[in-house]
């Protein structure tokens, strides 16, 4: 689809849009369940069938582990990857403020599966302070 915009004062502005056929989707997160909330200090599980979108009939996987990359703020002495389908994050204990997790993912049966969508997400966290008595 191609557009043209113009302003009031005759200034223009062109773009393109393409939209994919839906059965070509690459894997995308769902934005409204964004960012993920987690307690400074406590783990917590991404299942990622919770947020990322793949096409109908199939199910999001990581391609390989070692794409997983955590943000800034992330305790590195535990794993990201629980499973195949399953992240873990776990913030420091003393950290609050932004954060995200890095993956390849795919919508394939395996990683090489040459039918699989393969994309690239970051999911945003928000690392919150936990509060001990």
């Amino acid at each position: 689809i191609h557009l043209t915009v113009t302003d009031v004062d005759k200034n223009t502005a062109k773009a393109a849009v393409v939209v994919p056929p839906a059965d070509s989707s690459l894997p995308y997160l769902d934005a409204s369940k964004l960012p993920v909330k987690v307690k400074a200090g406590e783990a917590s599980t991404i299942a990622l069938a919770d947020y990322v979108v793949v096409r109908k009939g199939r199910s999001p996987m990581l391609t390989f582990a070692e794409k997983v990359k955590a943000g800034v703020g992330a305790d590195t002495s535990t794993t990201t990857v629980k499973d195949a389908t399953t992240l873990e994050f776990k913030a420091l204990q003393d950290y609050t403020g932004l954060s995200s997790v890095t993956f390849e993912v795919t919508d394939g049966k395996s990683a090489d599966d040459s039918a699989g969508r393969v994309a690239t997400l970051s999911i945003p966290i928000q690392a919150t302070a936990s509060i001990t008595p």
